[in-house]
């Protein structure tokens, strides 16, 4: 869920193009409709432990949290637990990305198990992601315009960011089965501006560019420049949205501005919404179709 955090608009969703593949199907007998299905919860829980493990490893963090997840059969819906050691010390929107792996690889489980489409519920010790964090002044909305009520951003993800200390140009997401999300995600963008544009004559604001000159410090073109950038050229006197991390000695700190500022520039805008595109490149190449997850 890109951003979702610090999200405050009354509606989001997050769009999906090419869900990554699941497991093999799960053989589950018909039967009467139940509550739960222990079997099938303890699958996904270990599913869920099993990515959360690795994903630990390679981020040099504690190896020790502890994760389930279940299925209420009867609500459609997957609830996934993180326990104690998983929240960062401050709102960096340093989890989204292993949190929507993880929902979406069990979700997958879950509709191949026969249960179907389900919901997702995120907790952490107990409580929404949100809930363990105030929403910051700087994440309120600066607009008092009536009309942006009809508004909505549109990001597309995730383009180029300066990496540090040698302050190198990369793309967020590596080429999979030849396709870079980063280049990709421009075009679903415009072709979802026009739509909306000219079927539901709503006012679409986006976060990438996808035209103009060459970003002067990288000498790229704009479309392959990440929002942080963008939002810093429109926005000069925004910092709190783009440069948030500006103290931070991470060599990966504008990757965190990068994904707070697409939220936070909604809500600048006072916007209804934010529609965030993402390829959910799967590594075997089988996976087709679509998927859009709301969030409110």
């Amino acid at each position: 869920m890109e951003c979702m955090h610090a999200l405050r608009c009354s509606a989001f969703a997050l769009i999906i193009a090419g869900l990554g593949a699941g497991p093999a199907a799960i053989a589950r007998p018909a039967q009467a409709m139940i509550e739960s299905d222990p079997a099938l919860d303890l699958l996904l829980t270990r599913e869920a432990q099993r990515i959360l493990d690795a994903h630990q490893v390679r981020t040099s963090r504690s190896p020790h949290v502890v994760v389930n997840a279940s299925v209420d059969l009867e609500r459609q819906r997957l609830i996934i637990r993180f326990g104690p050691g998983m929240l960062p010390a401050e709102d960096d929107h340093s989890l989204e990305e292993i949190e929507q792996y993880i929902r979406s690889s069990l979700e997958t489980y879950a509709m191949k198990s026969g249960v179907g489409e389900v919901q997702s519920e995120v907790l952490y010790e107990g409580k929404p992601y949100w809930e363990h964090f105030p929403i910051m002044t700087s994440a309120r909305s600066q607009s008092s315009d009536a009309s942006m009520v009809n508004s909505v951003l549109v990001s597309a993800s995730h383009g180029l960011v300066r990496v540090h200390p040698g302050l190198e140009w990369e793309f967020q997401r590596p080429a999979m089965n030849g396709v870079q999300e980063d280049l990709i995600t421009p075009g679903y963008a415009e072709e979802l501006q026009q739509l909306m544009e000219e079927r539901g004559g709503q006012l679409v604001h986006r976060a990438r560019r996808n035209q103009g000159d060459l970003h002067p410090e990288s000498g790229r073109a704009w479309s392959e420049m990440s929002s942080r950038y963008h939002l810093r050229d429109l926005l000069p006197d925004r910092p709190d949205i783009w440069n948030h991390f500006a103290n931070s000695t991470a060599t990966d700190r504008e990757v965190s501005d990068d994904i707070r500022a697409r939220p936070y520039y909604a809500n600048h805008l006072g916007a209804a919404g934010l529609l965030s595109i993402h390829t959910k490149a799967d590594a075997s190449g089988a996976a087709r179709g679509a998927r859009v997850t709301q969030a409110g």
